[in-house]
């Protein structure tokens, strides 16, 4: 059709019509870069008996490394292990990604790679390696997060960890725990609270951010393409440990790099680490509850601190994991969330009782639980707890007895992922 000015009409209308909206061409692109499959540079399993040296592709974009081993344990023998190298830096040993007994999967994260070589990943036998299998190796594209961990008040960041917590059913990513790295395991550490995070692509991912027990957890779903980073923050819950508090650990050994020892606890709200106690596993103490209660009530006992840097690198395993506070009072806190906080305590001089009140604090996800005061020889209190508040005290019992005063929650509410029930304990010495 020719309009008045002599133009045609009606051709631009129909390629218009023709050509596929702006947002399904976006979504074509996407598509495409999530489906790039992995390139396989070794695909072969044998016996690790000498080093390897493999040149890797050309990485022109964010990428893992991944290689697979297993072994065979002979008792009383040394474990068979195999050190990573690339580009002659040592990584970690392949043991340290391990994804079920005896077998490894190391991711090798290479964020911004040297576009103008070709890496070089050389692998060596460590301890008997004629016991050591070494399988197949890619190279995959990954995905760039750019995570923030923000303070629910002030909305500014602040020190944490997000770890990859499922993928679609698959082993957990393992990015291992190199001395000089921020990855532990299947977690990224913050120490500023921002940071990339590589993930694999193309995979239903469930990310959980944390720092230490009484802060709430943060849990995003994301699906992650390679190309450009994809802003993910986390808001934390509120910092339910009183004022004046420290958060203690045990001592690390000599030999661990102190920048590293650093960074760690930053992360995990470590204010100081404690010498002369008597060290317990918190994991034990949440199975063991009784034996750990009767350990409290003995006077002769040496003071007792919940240690969780049992994780990859010397990390805390997960964010509700008991650990040790010392409150401005004087008094010790073993928990995981729940705050005990003794508010004045005395002997009534009329009465001869011990009065006072302890301030229970809940956090949101904690749904209810039960309060028990116990001596060695009697359960003074049994009380059923569903909110924060204040526990009046009237007990009858003589100077300077120990009273232990454990709450046992039944779940915290939300992701099981999260880690174990509510718990917490603390040791009062009436006057």
């Amino acid at each position: 059709m020719v309009g008045e000015h002599g133009r045609l009409t009606g051709v631009r209308e129909r390629r218009r019509a023709t050509r596929p909206p702006r947002y399904i061409l976006l979504l074509l692109v996407g598509l495409l870069g999530a489906l790039v499959p992995a390139q396989v540079v070794r695909d072969e399993s044998g016996i690790l008996a000498d080093r390897i040296v493999l040149q890797l592709p050309l990485l022109r974009q964010p990428s893992f490394i991944v290689v697979e081993g297993s072994r065979t344990v002979t008792p009383g023998q040394l474990p068979p292990d195999a050190r990573l190298f690339i580009d002659d830096q040592e990584i970690a040993p392949l043991s340290t990604y391990e994804i079920a007994p005896d077998r490894f999967r190391a991711w090798l994260p290479i964020d911004v790679p040297d576009t103008s070589r070709r890496p070089v990943l050389r692998i060596q036998p460590a301890g008997t390696g004629d016991r050591f299998t070494l399988g197949r190796i890619e190279v995959r594209r990954a995905g760039v997060l750019d995570v923030s961990v923000l303070d629910p008040k002030t909305r500014k960041p602040i020190p944490g960890a997000v770890e990859i917590v499922a993928a679609d059913g698959h082993d957990l990513p393992m990015f291992g725990a190199a001395p000089w790295s921020l990855h532990r395991g299947s977690a990224w550490l913050l120490p500023t609270g921002r940071g990339r995070m590589l993930v694999p692509v193309a995979t239903n991912l469930r990310l959980l951010a944390w720092t230490h027990p009484f802060r709430a957890p943060a849990r995003r779903k994301i699906r992650a393409t390679s190309g450009r980073g994809i802003g993910v923050p986390f808001v934390l819950g509120p910092d339910l440990r009183p004022k004046g508090s420290k958060l203690v650990e045990a001592v690390r050994p000599v030999s661990f790099p102190k920048k590293t020892g650093a960074v760690i606890d930053r992360v995990f709200g470590i204010d100081r680490r404690s010498q002369g106690r008597f060290v317990v596993a918190a994991e034990r103490a949440l199975e063991l509850t009784e034996a750990f209660r009767v350990r409290l009530l003995d006077e002769e006992a040496i003071p007792t601190i919940l240690s969780d840097m049992t994780g990859p690198g010397g990390t805390a395993r997960g964010p509700r994991i008991p650990r040790t506070v010392e409150l401005s009072s004087g008094h010790t806190l073993h928990s995981n969330g729940v705050v005990i906080l003794p508010q004045l305590v005395f002997r009534n001089r009329r009465t001869g009782n011990v009065e006072g009140t302890l301030r229970i604090t809940l956090p949101k996800d904690v749904a209810r639980g039960r309060l028990r005061l116990t001596t060695s020889a009697a359960t003074l209190l049994d009380l059923p707890l569903k909110k924060t508040g204040d526990v009046p005290l009237n007990l009858s019992v003589p100077s300077r007895t120990r009273v232990v005063c454990m709450f046992e929650g039944t779940a915290f509410t939300g992701d099981p992922l999260a880690g174990p029930a509510p718990f917490a304990v603390l040791t009062l010495v009436v006057p």
